[in-house]
């Protein structure tokens, strides 16, 4: 999860808990739900993560033509 609300490791114990609740059964994988800790991380390329992956987008996007 990326943002600037995520980058504020506070949120990650309230979110992590709910995650099952919020996917309303669309995964209904134990590994997931229990291991949320590992998937419902703060980014690691922090703020720049989100213009990194439009770039990495856009780039892929590019060498498909």
């Amino acid at each position: 999860m990326g943002g600037g609300v995520i980058n504020q490791t506070r949120w990650l114990p309230v979110i992590r808990p709910r995650l099952g609740d919020w996917l309303g059964g669309y995964i209904d994988r134990r590994e997931i739900l229990d291991g949320a800790d590992r998937y419902v991380v703060a980014p690691e390329l922090g703020d720049r993560a989100g213009v990194l992956g439009a770039l990495v987008l856009a780039m892929d996007a590019a060498a498909r033509k």
